[in-house]
């Protein structure tokens, strides 16, 4: 069974992903129901960890909420006790990380490409689902990837790359970017990792 997070970090930890996102976003990204949510909400921006932005209708983290994400994520993956697997899912997902982005380049410049990025997919699919099984704040990867990479298949070329929805590039940021929080690697020290 695969370890299951407090929402105070998943409500963070998504915060943290998306930069900024209403309460909506928050509890899709988060896996949990809108009103959970919100109480959680309600209770961080008590504790000044997060910011209510009235102009966007939305919820940022502050500096105290980034230091109790830190906190809690350091905590939870040790609880948890599979950073071998979030190493070895992230070493496969850089793997694939520069095909990705040039696929991603090709289509959104219009050429031909969605058999590559399907290639893509499916190279990844191994990194997900074995995060999956540990992580349960990790399970949302792989059906998001996929709903992405099916409308992308459709025709529906904005499913590639654009930003504020669940782009195949934008869930593929968010896992990178997570796989990075998790380990505790600077995406400015990356490339020392991938030699």
């Amino acid at each position: 069974m695969a370890h299951a997070s407090d929402t105070r970090l998943v409500v963070l930890h998504a915060l943290r992903l998306k930069g900024m996102a209403d309460a909506a976003e928050i509890a899709r990204a988060s896996d949990r129901a809108q009103p959970v949510v919100e109480a959680e909400l309600t209770e961080l921006l008590a504790h000044g960890m997060v910011r209510f932005l009235d102009k966007r209708d939305s919820w940022s983290l502050t500096p105290e909420g980034r230091a109790e994400h830190a906190r809690l994520l350091r905590t939870d993956i040790d609880r948890a006790g599979c950073i071998a697997v979030v190493e070895s899912a992230y070493r496969r997902i850089l793997g694939v990380n520069v095909e990705l982005l040039a696929t991603i380049t090709a289509l959104q410049q219009g050429a031909p490409g969605v058999e590559r990025l399907r290639a893509v997919h499916h190279d990844a699919l191994g990194a997900t689902e074995e995060l999956a099984v540990e992580l349960e704040r990790m399970q949302s990867y792989g059906p998001r990837l996929a709903a992405a990479l099916e409308r992308v298949e459709a025709g529906e070329r904005e499913w590639v790359a654009r930003p504020l929805m669940d782009s195949y590039h934008t869930v593929w940021h968010e896992l990178h970017e997570d796989l990075l929080l998790t380990l505790g690697i600077d995406r400015s020290a990356e490339q020392e990792v991938r030699t």
